[in-house]
């Protein structure tokens, strides 16, 4: 795994002498051929005229930036001034960054610099020639910009504040010191991230471990979500849990890591997170950076330690727990006494408030809920899934093509698998209630205009017969033959 992960690209090109003649001809007659294959087309613009024309105002404007929003929602529009005042929200906080002079900047990165050449010098021994070779080579790379870079994701999905949208910090680390060294401490942390109970890796997996719940008659769902989840993981606490975890579990659980070695990793990567924005460099001296290269792992474990403890007192109380970065789902089974139940739910929460400061934003316990990108309801023992969206994805589903036609011809199979088995119940009658239209018709396009086109995207894409193969794998979905032409023909 880590010898995959931590490559470095090879520089070496045969000696020209060495090169046979033919293979230059071969070449170039191969190029020949396929350049008749790739000519410029004029094609019908999906555009309407003022659309292009608001299109064209908007990229020669010289005021405005177009940072990307938070949740993968796209771009947006904003002016110069409102992202600077936007980003100093955050750089300004005296409990997480302090700014420093360019000079202490650059003096920060020399000690960096000799920090990490000698935690290399002290673990050799641990230390494959992979992982060596990637961390000096980050580390040559990075010295002209050796550090990382602050921007923002617009939180558009939120409710707007007298000030404006809310915005998400993201330190990116790629030009960083320290971004070689962290990749190595990322594969290290994953396979103790990924066997935390809490843990799931997507919302599919996650409809899998629904399923085989059988829900209770007084059982009901609840969401919550952390409140600026890593500015409020607070570097010391989280060193000093996640560096105990690591010590006890090195040798019995896990085999594939130093813990001296690691721990000592952590530290330099962890405290020595130094940002440039535009002209000037800050320092975040507590919090954690979104967007350091180990920094999920990171955080799921820290959080972790604390859940696993306050969930072994409440195991009849919930009857199931999962959380995603920063997003729980969890069944909570009601107490027949409402009284007694509401009493029990505020101490569960406040139990999970008391980690460091770290928040958390529940949600009231109801029968259905929106979480990622599903809409789950429970029903008679079981949970039913439908597919969410919010309500800006609307505006951001692009066809490959100029038209909607020709970009639903390049409908892969996976995309419809993903979306038969993850958001269509088996047990649903489908006529009363069919899976949720596509987008495209929330845009204007019509059903029956459609239908043929995801039929023939289908049949060309791996045959009608391989379809039905490729769905065998989850047969608890596809009953027969007939139920995937339902779902097409709906």
């Amino acid at each position: 795994m880590e010898q995959n992960k931590l490559y470095n690209k090879s520089l070496w090109s045969p000696p020209l002498a060495e090169i046979p003649t033919w293979v230059d001809s071969r070449l170039s007659k191969f190029f020949a051929r396929i350049r008749y294959l790739f000519y410029r087309r004029r094609a019908t613009p999906n555009l309407l005229p003022y659309q292009e024309a608001t299109l064209r105002e908007l990229q020669n404007d010289a005021n405005l930036l177009f940072p990307d929003t938070d949740k993968g929602l796209g771009p947006c529009a904003v002016t110069y001034d409102q992202y600077v005042a936007d980003a100093l929200v955050h750089l300004t906080d005296p409990t997480i960054f302090t700014r420093l002079s360019r000079e202490e900047a650059w003096n920060a990165a020399d000690t960096i610099d000799q920090d990490i050449r000698q935690w290399l010098s002290s673990h050799k021994r641990v230390l494959n020639k992979d992982a060596i070779r990637f961390i000096e080579n980050h580390l040559h790379e990075n010295q002209k910009s050796p550090f990382g870079q602050f921007y923002m994701l617009y939180k558009i999905h939120k409710p707007p504040t007298p000030r404006g949208y809310p915005t998400r910090p993201v330190c990116s680390d790629v030009s960083s010191l320290p971004r070689g060294l962290g990749k190595w401490v990322d594969i290290q942390l994953q396979p103790v991230a990924r066997t935390q109970p809490s843990y799931f890796q997507d919302s599919y997996c996650l409809k899998q471990l629904l399923s085989n719940i059988e829900i209770p008659p007084y059982a009901l769902l609840f969401t919550a979500d952390a409140k600026s989840m890593y500015t409020n993981i607070r570097t010391g606490p989280a060193l000093k849990h996640i560096s105990n975890l690591l010590r006890n579990k090195e040798g019995r659980t896990f085999h594939h890591y130093d813990a001296p070695a690691l721990i000592e990793a952590l530290e330099i990567v962890f405290k020595n997170n130094i940002l440039q924005f535009g002209d000037t460099y800050w320092k975040q001296i507590s919090g954690t950076g979104m967007g350091i290269a180990p920094t999920p792992p990171w955080a799921a474990i820290y959080i972790a330690i604390h859940e696993n403890s306050v969930l072994s007192c409440w195991t009849s109380q919930v009857l199931f727990y999962r959380r995603f970065i920063d997003d729980i789902i969890g069944i909570w089974v009601c107490d027949k006494d409402p009284e007694r139940n509401n009493a029990l739910w505020t101490q569960f929460t406040c139990e999970m408030q008391q980690w460091h400061g770290l928040e958390w934003e529940f949600s009231p316990l109801s029968q259905s809920c929106n979480y990622m990108d599903l809409t789950l309801t429970l029903s008679i023992g079981t949970i039913h899934s439908t597919l969410f969206e919010k309500s800006q994805n609307l505006y951001l589903i692009y066809p490959h093509t100029p038209h909607i036609q020709g970009g639903l011809s390049r409908v892969s199979s996976l995309e419809i698998f993903y979306g038969y088995t993850a958001f269509v119940n088996p047990p649903r009658n489908k006529k009363t209630h069919p899976p949720p239209p596509p987008p495209p018709t929330n845009r204007g396009h019509h059903r029956a205009t459609l239908t043929p086109l995801f039929h023939k995207a289908t049949i060309k894409k791996i045959g009608i017969h391989a379809m039905y193969t490729y769905f065998t794998c989850v047969p608890h979905y596809l009953h027969s033959g007939t139920d995937l032409e339902l779902y097409l023909s709906t």
